[in-house]
């Protein structure tokens, strides 16, 4: 077989794909990210005091953001540094009010993996008092 001749060009590339791309390492590439579990993507109806669950990633830790607008920024609870794979909010949900979520995932010195991302819609407050009709009226 014969190769053309490109020189030492051509030697330096084959060279940098050998060792890992101009010296990346294994902890360069994301972890990655977690599958959502509950609520799920669209559920409605949510209580409003539900809990936040995700398949684990081996060995991760865990970032949560909960939000009312898909660009998160007003992030209305966040938690950091988590080592399950489920979390609780430290006040109740608003009712009938769309939220976001998301989630991700670091092991060790890896990059963190992309957000897992899902929306849902609380149900109404059954907590709060109903008018009782008065008969007659």
């Amino acid at each position: 077989m014969k190769f053309a001749n490109f020189g030492l060009g051509l030697f330096m590339v084959i060279a940098w794909v050998l060792s890992g791309c101009a010296g990346a390492s294994q902890n360069s590439t994301p972890t990655p990210p977690p599958t959502i579990m509950t609520p799920l993507d669209g559920l409605t109806n949510v209580p409003l005091t539900t809990s936040f669950f995700w398949l684990s990633v081996n060995q991760a830790t865990y970032e949560f953001q909960l939000s009312t607008d898909s660009g998160f920024s007003n992030i209305t609870e966040r938690h950091a540094n988590l080592k399950n794979n489920r979390s609780s909010l430290t006040s109740k949900l608003l009712p009938e009010t769309v939220y976001y979520w998301r989630v991700r995932a670091t092991v060790g010195g890896k990059a963190p993996s992309f957000w897992a991302t899902a929306k849902f819609t609380t149900g109404p407050d059954v907590s709060a008092p109903r008018p009782v009709p008065i008969q007659g009226e």
